[in-house]
């Protein structure tokens, strides 16, 4: 599992998008009736934990990145730990659900899915699911973000990256999907957020360590051409889910 994101895990708790509840209702609805325990793998800033702590006796939500769990949403049955995807610290089948959201393509695979089957009970359910680039309502601005994302960014993205833009269909599940769906963030947004959005942006983390400018207060120079600050725009962004 890398960690890409402890740098810049305050700013991405304050702008990452929030899953739409249609989401974790078509994942409940596939859930086992006994619902005692769920681990959230590649928590972050422990946005699904928190979500499906209303729906579980205990939630242990795991990250690598210490960082990100310093930021993370805390309530009395969610449990927090420091670990990789492929060594979580649960006993053999206790979890009758484990959730991932968008972080499975930063995992090895084979040895998570083992840690998988040996953590999951008999009936247990593994959803995982990811969110592909935003679209506005101004196609203006969708053509400058889509030049960021392929070419200012492009180069400096992880090759696991590559597994979003294919909806996951190229990683070696084990397991038959029971069910997939997409969903739709849908949100109301000012350049501001955007901005602080694509901050949070694993390659332009990679760009700076490579000793590179921050690309973005560029594009918001770019985008104020556009519209102004203030303006609000309509956008969304497809989240696509698999359960097995």
């Amino acid at each position: 599992m890398k960690d890409l994101f402890s740098a810049q895990a305050a700013v991405y708790r304050a702008f990452r998008p929030v899953y739409p509840q249609a989401l974790y209702d078509f994942v409940l609805s596939h859930c086992p009736a006994e619902r005692n325990l769920v681990w959230d793998v590649g928590t972050g800033n422990g946005q699904v934990a928190a979500s499906l702590s209303p729906h579980f006796e205990k939630v242990v939500a795991t990250d690598l990145s210490t960082k990100q769990i310093e930021h993370a949403i805390h309530l009395p049955n969610i449990e927090y730990g420091v670990s990789p995807a492929e060594q979580s610290p649960l006993s053999d089948a206790s979890a009758d659900l484990i959730t991932v959201g968008q972080a499975l393509h930063w995992f090895h695979f084979e040895r998570f899915f083992e840690e998988v089957s040996r953590v999951l009970k008999p009936d247990g359910r593994l959803a995982v699911w990811g969110y592909d680039l935003l679209t506005t309502d101004v196609p203006a601005l969708n053509a400058l973000i889509s030049r960021f994302y392929k070419e200012t960014t492009g180069p400096y993205w992880d090759e696991a990256r590559l597994h979003i833009d294919l909806h996951y269909s190229g990683i070696p599940f084990p397991w038959p999907v029971i069910a997939k769906q997409i969903f739709q963030i849908e949100n109301s947004w000012t350049l501001d957020i955007l901005e602080g959005y694509l901050n949070t942006w694993s390659a332009v983390n990679t760009m700076m360590k490579a000793g590179l400018p921050n690309p973005v207060p560029e594009l918001m120079l770019q985008a104020e051409q556009i519209m102004g600050r203030g303006e609000s725009f309509e956008l969304k962004h497809p989240v696509f889910v698999q359960v097995f």
